[in-house]
């Protein structure tokens, strides 16, 4: 019996916070079967807005410009995607077989029992995602990326023992009800695919899909407007509670022009004049989050302020 193994160095991706711990998972993983992580990329560029929750506390969001999940993006590129639930007891031991088979595997976890995530270790619940790339039976450990905290963008190679990651593993399964798979095993199942072909195929059929659907991007800037008149409306109506939302959604509008900006820049060449307007966005946006950000805690005072005044007036 194999004592240790490592499939291959995963490289962590810290460039920018990519829409969540799966996807921070997700793009190392498909760089070890294929080099390079561009393909993977290429279907997150968003280009149109849209508005949710149009008759509740309005958001802006930036639509995907590609359907296609990265399941299939994956299986394009030759390696098999394979998602479960796998019981919590059977999970170190199908962990080090998909090892075995130079597979990687991804899971996800309660970090209230990962002792590498000092901010939430025994203190609260949160699902997260790690990818598990080598094993060690001398020691009991995985080899992992993880981060330390919540929403960290650095994320490291380090070992967890077979225990945690069962106890992670299992607490995830109990605590959080969210996606019916838990388990994601990854395998390199077709090596005659060219993966840069393929990507100049895909890019290609992007940029004449973004060329022959302009009009519908460039209508949807309308979308802006619209989003603005809205967050008028609603803050004419009075402001309350849910404002700590609407600054939520800021932030994650932030967190996507970043993206966006990343990703145009890592796969056309963006003329520096375009970065500039992109920087320029990126400042207004934080300058409207400010104000709000402002006015919440300016209301926040108000109602303490009248609280008080309610209960002196009470006592007296």
């Amino acid at each position: 019996m194999t004592e240790k193994k490592i499939v291959g160095k995963l490289k962590s991706f810290n460039e920018v916070m990519y829409k969540d711990c799966f996807y921070h998972a997700l793009i190392p993983t498909f760089r070890h079967f294929t080099g390079f992580i561009e393909p993977l990329l290429l279907n997150d560029i968003c280009l149109e807005y849209s508005i949710e929750n149009q008759d509740k506390v309005p958001t802006l969001i930036m639509k995907n410009a590609s359907s296609q999940s990265y399941s299939d993006i994956f299986e394009k590129f030759g390696i098999s995607v394979k998602k479960s639930r796998i019981s919590s007891k059977k999970m170190i031991d199908h962990t080090i077989e998909v090892l075995n088979n130079d597979g990687i595997a991804i899971i996800r976890i309660d970090c209230f029992y990962e002792p590498l995530r000092i901010d939430s270790y025994q203190k609260y619940h949160a699902g997260h995602v790690i990818p598990i790339y080598g094993y060690d039976n001398t020691r009991n450990m995985f080899d992992i990326l993880e981060g330390d905290f919540v929403d960290s963008v650095v994320y490291d190679a380090k070992k967890l023992e077979y225990e945690h990651v069962r106890n992670a593993y299992k607490g995830y399964i109990e605590e959080f009800k969210t996606h019916n798979h838990t388990y994601y095993e990854f395998k390199k199942v077709d090596n005659s695919v060219d993966y840069k072909k393929e990507y100049e195929v895909r890019k290609n059929n992007f940029t004449e899909y973004f060329q022959s659907n302009s009009d519908v991007f460039l209508e949807s800037l309308k979308e802006i407007n619209n989003y603005k008149q809205k967050l008028s409306n609603y803050f004419a109506n009075g402001i309350n509670d849910n404002i700590s939302t609407i600054v939520t959604s800021f932030n994650r509008m932030l967190d996507e022009v970043v993206v966006q900006k990343y990703l145009f820049s890592k796969l056309f060449e963006l003329p520096s004049e375009y970065s500039v307007v992109i920087d320029e966005t990126i400042r207004l946006w934080k300058a409207i989050r400010a104000i709000v950000t402002k006015s919440m805690s300016s209301m926040r005072l108000y109602l303490i302020s009248a609280n008080c005044r309610c209960n002196w007036n009470s006592n007296y």
